[in-house]
């Protein structure tokens, strides 16, 4: 998603009083390529080329600044959850 597709969804779970948690799967296009060869040999099934290279160049990272208390970020390299941020309550 980009900063401005977020824009309008942050803004009404704010309105709500939810909190905001951005999640971003930080994969380069080389890994998802890999894993979605991998996939199709796995499986059979497998999304084609022209979507993940769509997809990557249209995913913006989340941040602070549009709204989110919270990110987490997932690496594929190391298999670990990097969290940035705190909850609005104190937990995390």
């Amino acid at each position: 998603m980009t900063v401005k597709s977020r824009r309008a969804k942050i803004k009404k779970l704010v309105d709500y009083g939810y909190t905001v948690v951005g999640v971003f799967f930080d994969c380069p296009a080389d890994v998802a390529e890999q894993r979605r060869n991998d996939r199709a040999i796995r499986t059979g099934k497998s999304i084609p080329a022209s979507v993940i290279g769509t997809m990557s160049t249209q995913l913006t990272r989340p941040s602070f600044e549009e709204g989110f208390e919270q990110i987490i970020v997932i690496t594929p390299e190391s298999g670990t959850v990097n969290e940035m941020g705190k909850w609005k309550d104190g937990h995390g």
